[in-house]
């Protein structure tokens, strides 16, 4: 917390909530001199490290930092094998100063994607004229701690449960479907930029066959069944089944509980295998952040092309 004596009294409750989620962590906090009073009355603090950023009065502004300075710091604080170094200042300038300490893990407010390096990131709203706030300063640092606390709790399990009740297929039917592990294909997308080329999926599914001892079943809207048809017409092996507008929607999570792997576009499908708990794979395109967009679940996982346009 490299501020001014007010700063650092807002992000007091930010530090009490940091100790509560860590209770067993030791806190250091890197500091200017002028602040250090205020870190001496909190119990939360366990060690002050200080560094003069800021000029002791605040229109001074910034001190020059140069790169014998910013070295001996380095060093100073890479001895001390830090977990996690937290920047509780909203403004950009402090944030270059997370990469300094060596910690594994970096967290702070990021702006317009500046700190790509960031390994868990608020976006700062920037101080713009005649525009008001809609929150204290306080508030927004104890969100991301929290954001913090919540990357490293555990995965929360499934978040749906299938309903009961049989699938609306033939019975001879879904006694051959299930006699082997089933792997769900949903090859199509409501959005073109969003789909996989239909041969990329042609040749996955000739892979799965190829090496895996599972079924495929292909699934999908009935207004997409003539998108799709490719992947059928050369495929008459036994081991496809096509599902394709034969599914009732009400049906489908009932068919995905029941999958052993789900691998599919960036669509509905996709999350409501995630939410089942299903291992589920989901193919994104440069368009969404996968980031933001991608399955989640306890077993769930994006696969993108790292594109330096992304997302475009």
């Amino acid at each position: 917390k490299l501020d001014h004596i007010g700063d650092c009294i807002t992000a007091l409750p930010a530090l009490r909530r940091l100790k509560a989620q860590f209770p067993k962590a030791r806190l250091s906090v890197l500091s200017g001199r002028a602040a250090e009073s205020v870190w001496a009355l909190e119990d939360a603090v366990d060690e002050v490290i200080e560094f003069n950023f800021f000029h002791a009065r605040s229109g001074l502004g910034q001190i020059a930092v140069g790169a014998r300075e910013r070295e001996a710091l380095a060093k100073r604080l890479r001895a001390r094998h830090f977990d996690l170094a937290i920047d509780l200042r909203k403004q950009p300038d402090t944030r270059d100063v997370l990469q300094w300490t060596g910690a594994r893990h970096l967290a702070g407010f990021d702006h317009q994607g500046r700190f790509p390096w960031l390994d868990v990131a608020l976006e700062w709203d920037e101080d713009v004229p005649l525009r008001a706030k809609h929150g204290h300063v306080s508030d927004d640092l104890m969100a991301l701690v929290d954001a913090l606390a919540r990357r490293v709790e555990p995965e929360p399990g499934a978040t749906l449960t299938a309903p009961a009740g049989k699938l609306s297929l033939p019975a001879p039917e879904l006694r051959r479907l299930f006699s082997k592990p089933v792997v769900c294909v949903h090859a199509a997308s409501g959005s073109v930029m969003r789909q996989w080329p239909l041969e990329k999926f042609a040749a996955l599914m000739d892979l799965l066959l190829d090496r895996g001892d599972c079924h495929l079943a292909l699934i999908g809207g009935a207004d997409e069944a003539q998108f799709l048809k490719p992947l059928l017409q050369p495929r008459t092996r036994p081991q496809v089944f096509n599902l394709v507008g034969r599914l009732p929607l009400e049906d489908l999570p009932r068919l995905l509980a029941r999958s052993a792997l789900f691998v599919g576009n960036n669509s509905g499908p996709q999350h409501l295998a995630a939410a089942l708990g299903i291992p589920t794979i989901g193919i994104h395109s440069g368009v969404v952040d996968a980031a933001e967009w991608g399955p989640k679940g306890p077993q769930a996982l994006a696969l993108r092309r790292a594109m330096s346009c992304s997302p475009c």
